[in-house]
């Protein structure tokens, strides 16, 4: 039985009769079962939610990276998963990063990160969900956090972080390598695309700085990169409560200054213009 209140947060009770064991037999399931209880459960709710043959994938790796800022004693385990879904009402693929909080013994919660290109549309959501974790971020973790928090937005693509121009340089060549299978074609759309950046662009590294209020004011940069068009470079603003609160201060575009399709010309190889 899934229940909504009526700010959107999804609660699984845990039944006998249900996907889940009662209290005693929980204390009994190994990590492993409660994996397949938890992955039955989002599947389930996909459903309720008129989605139809739901396709459900554990994401330990964002597992992992919440453990790395979070009390590894807690009792409480959190399990990601993203959800590939068909909305019959809609007719449209939708996909989505989902989150459950569990407790032998608890009732279990479950939070979904619906995607947009608005990243602040899902940031209520992802607020709830930490504020059930009682962490304590200290400025080393605050972009772990910020990963955390962009890749549970999985479907609304908000680019991968940018470490530093190394980082930059080596995703933006096996992008365009990818696209082309070619090496010289690869170099040339990269020293173009590269070269008009660095007019655009100043030093790629996130800066973080304690405002007056305690809490992390957050600068990053994003690469987008949509199959077929020309990656993006993204500037990102966060702010980041040591609980883990989430407010999304800016979102701009740097470069390209609009997502632009990628079209070669063979006769003449040269990428079109960015500008």
């Amino acid at each position: 039985m899934i229940q909504m209140n009526p700010r959107g947060l999804l609660v699984i009770f845990l039944l006998c009769s249900g996907a889940f064991s009662a209290q005693g037999q929980q204390n009994r399931l190994n990590d492993a079962q409660v994996r397949q209880q938890m992955t039955l459960a989002v599947s389930q709710t996909e459903l309720e939610l008129g989605h139809d043959s739901p396709s459900v994938t554990p994401r330990k790796d964002l597992e992992e990276l919440l453990s790395a800022f979070r009390d590894k004693e807690s009792p409480t385990k959190v399990y990601f998963y993203q959800t590939d879904s068909f909305a019959a009402e809609i007719g449209a693929a939708d996909t989505s990063i989902a989150a459950v909080v569990h407790s032998a013994g608890a009732v279990s919660q479950f939070y979904t990160f619906e995607g947009s290109r608005e990243v602040g549309a899902f940031s209520q959501e992802f607020n709830r969900f930490a504020s059930s974790l009682a962490l304590s971020v200290t400025q080393n973790d605050v972009l772990s956090l910020a990963k955390l928090f962009l890749e549970s937005a999985r479907a609304g693509n908000p680019g991968s972080i940018l470490t530093d121009d190394l980082n930059l340089k080596l995703a933006v060549q096996n992008y365009y390598f990818t696209m082309y299978r070619d090496v010289w074609k690869m170099l040339d759309a990269y020293s173009r695309w590269y070269t008009q950046f660095q007019a655009s662009m100043p030093e790629i590294r996130p800066k973080v700085a304690i405002n007056q209020n305690g809490d992390y004011d957050l600068s990053l940069q994003t690469l987008l990169m949509a199959e077929g068009k020309h990656p993006q470079v993204q500037d990102v603003e966060l702010t980041i409560s040591p609980a883990g609160i989430v407010q999304v201060r800016g979102i701009r575009t740097i470069f390209p200054d609009q997502s632009r399709w990628v079209f070669y010309d063979f006769s003449l190889p040269k990428p079109e213009t960015f500008r």
